[in-house]
């Protein structure tokens, strides 16, 4: 029986507006990580926001957000959507990312 696709995605505020070597840190942990635990999804960042769809395993989704919320590099973190889908959005991108 194949596994549904879980998804979640969040809206935040940071703290400090990030540095682009920052980001760049951000974004390599994350792709690193969510290669190993086949995370997909995208993260948008514009000044002090962040947006991010995270999918994969329920299990693995769950544990990458646990450390997400840890993070003290931003607040105010809503879930706006949760739950099983029948397919991946960024099937071939362990954190596609925009800056806007």
């Amino acid at each position: 029986m194949e596994q549904k696709t879980y998804q979640l995605l969040y809206v935040s505020r940071g703290c400090d507006e990030l540095s682009y070597s920052e980001l760049d840190h951000i974004l390599t942990s994350a792709r690193i990580c969510n290669a190993q635990n086949d995370i997909t999804g995208m993260l948008i960042y514009r000044e002090e926001f962040f947006v991010q769809l995270l999918e994969g395993s329920f299990e693995h989704v769950k544990e990458t957000m646990s450390r997400i919320i840890k993070d003290k590099r931003h607040t105010n973190l809503r879930v706006l959507f949760e739950g099983e889908v029948e397919a991946r959005v960024f099937p071939h991108f362990p954190m596609a990312f925009i800056l806007i």
